[in-house]
């Protein structure tokens, strides 16, 4: 095991030399989080990294509200992800033509930042898109790994944590979210608007993270897993892995796509 931990370091560490191509940032930009107070420091971290772009900061506490949070905490209490998410953007909508970031408690930025997230996924004209996981770290779907020398991918996939960006036009085609709790399975109304042709989605692999969190360690398995059985069946899906589909790429030193599904 320590072998494949020191592979997987090194492999690591090559796929995280290249910074990701910088673009002007996105502005206006919309971050929702809900947070544990054991993983402030993740919180903080991610929110020095947006502090001089004059971003709307709204966060959720699941428990106790953290000192250094609690200028930007508009609330606290006991919740699903996603229902405490739609809160959170019921109460503070975010401008109509402004980008949202909705976050988790318990990621870091290994390549990139939010900014350089926000500011990709739009040159790629990604309506639903997330940061790429290094690799031999926590994640749930393969196809979410790091690609090497891809700029962005156009998948019909994106999962819902530990971070996902929307435009102003994914927005208006996927909010507000169905009645959900944890979200699992959300992916699935979301792969369909895709396959629809209704947004596009996709991975941004210039820009990546590690999941320090243990998956479905903190909810009712059984429950998110019934959810998750219900949007499949909503969108026509048997499977997840049924939209595990890479369409197209933006290689390193290539053109910038023209894969939008306007």
């Amino acid at each position: 095991m320590s072998r494949v931990r020191e592979i997987g370091g090194s492999l690591n560490r090559l796929l995280d030399y290249r910074e990701p191509p910088t673009s002007a940032p996105v502005s206006p930009a919309w971050l929702g989080l809900v947070y544990r107070a054991r993983n402030s420091r993740f919180v903080e971290r991610l929110l020095a990294s947006v502090e001089d772009e004059g971003w709307e900061v709204h966060l959720w506490a699941l428990d106790s509200i953290s000192p250094r949070l609690q200028g930007f905490t508009r609330g606290h209490g006991a919740g699903g992800k996603f229902e405490l998410l739609q809160h959170l953007l019921n109460e503070f909508p975010p401008p109509r033509m402004s980008w949202v970031a909705l976050a988790d408690d318990d990621f870091i930025f290994r390549r990139g930042t939010l900014i350089d997230l926000l500011a990709i996924a739009r040159d790629a004209g990604l309506d639903l898109s997330q940061p790429a996981h290094r690799r031999f770290v926590n994640i749930a779907h393969h196809i979410t790994l790091v690609r090497p020398r891809i700029v962005a991918r156009r998948t019909h996939f994106v999962e819902i944590g530990p971070l996902v960006v929307m435009s102003p036009r994914g927005q208006a085609a996927l909010l507000p979210f169905p009645l959900a709790k944890m979200g699992w399975g959300l992916e699935a109304l979301w792969s369909r608007a895709s396959l629809d042709r209704l947004i596009t989605l996709g991975i941004v692999d210039a820009v990546t993270i590690e999941h320090r969190g243990q998956i479905g360690a903190h909810y009712d398995t059984l429950a998110a897993l019934a959810e998750q059985d219900r949007f499949l069946y909503r969108a026509g899906l048997a499977s997840l892995s049924d939209v595990h589909t890479t369409i197209s790429m933006w290689r390193r030193h290539g053109r910038r796509p023209n894969w939008t599904a306007r």
